[in-house]
Parts: C-alpha cells; sequence; structure tokens
C-alpha cells in the first residue's frame, strides 16, 4: 500500500519499516502515486485533495499558496540572463564588435590600457559578465542593455 505525505511531498510503501512517519499520510491508489509521482518530477506542489499546482517555472520562485512568484528584483532578473548568456569565441566576440560598429573603438581602447590589451589577446572565450567586458562597457559609455543587444544579435 502507497501512502503520500502533504507536508513532505513524499511516498511512503507501508509494506516497509520506518523508523518515523510523518502523521498526514494519505493512503493512493497506483493510478494516484503515477500522477502525483509525475506531477511532483515536474515540479508542482500537491495539494490536500491530491491536486496540484502549475510546474515551477524556474528555480528562482516560491509556492506563496496561490501561485508561484519570482522575488527576484529586476536587477537580479537582468543579471541572472547575462550570466546565462552563452561564452563567445575571440572569432564571435570581433565579429559582434564589428556588426554593433564597436570593434575600432575596442582596439583603440585596449591599445592604451596594458591589463585590457592582455585580457582581449588571450581570451579564450568571452563571457557576458566578464570584468573586461564591463570595463570596456564603461569606457565606451555603453549601458548594460546595449552590450546585451550586441550580445544576443
Amino acid at each position: 500500500m502507497i501512502n503520500f505525505s502533504l507536508a513532505k511531498q513524499a511516498f511512503y510503501d507501508t509494506t516497509l519499516s520506518y523508523p518515523d512517519l510523518p502523521s498526514d499520510l494519505i493512503e493512493i491508489t497506483i493510478e494516484q502515486h503515477e500522477q502525483i509521482l509525475s506531477a511532483i518530477n515536474s515540479g508542482c506542489i500537491v495539494f490536500p485533495d491530491l491536486s496540484y499546482s502549475p510546474p515551477r517555472p524556474s528555480q528562482f520562485h516560491e509556492w506563496d499558496g496561490k501561485a508561484w512568484l519570482d522575488k527576484r528584483t529586476e536587477e537580479e532578473i537582468k543579471q541572472h540572463q547575462r550570466q546565462s548568456m552563452p561564452n563567445l569565441s575571440p572569432i564571435e566576440f570581433d565579429i559582434k564588435l564589428n556588426n554593433a560598429g564597436l570593434y575600432d573603438a575596442v582596439q583603440e581602447l585596449i591599445k592604451d590600457s596594458f591589463e585590457l590589451r592582455i585580457a582581449y589577446n588571450r581570451a579564450t572565450f568571452f563571457s557576458r559578465t566578464a570584468s573586461f567586458v564591463d570595463q570596456a562597457r564603461i569606457a565606451l559609455g555603453l549601458t548594460d542593455e546595449q552590450v546585451d543587444e550586441m550580445w544576443t544579435s
């Protein structure tokens, strides 16, 4: 016989011996077990009537009892999106710079800074959140949104 604990959002087989069982066990059928297991694996919360929430949209969403909420600030969401942007090879990075009309400006910028020149010339890839990219963005007077657009276009 299979039981389900709402508090633990977990299954318990009563043919097995447990040192401490939750007090809120509900006996369920095999069909209910399959449905609930699928729902839990999809990131749903199971309710007392054994219905369940929609799947959790992301790791950042929390269930408030009625809906999934992402409590991050707009800046935290943007920062996560930037961290998720693909790394660019040096060739891809140069092409993006050229397409954005920034290649010559970056070459001029690194000419005057040993540290930036080394970071640019020795990079095996460029990350959207790398310090070189941010330093160049600031030096060129670009906004984060402008760099995001260049990165994703």
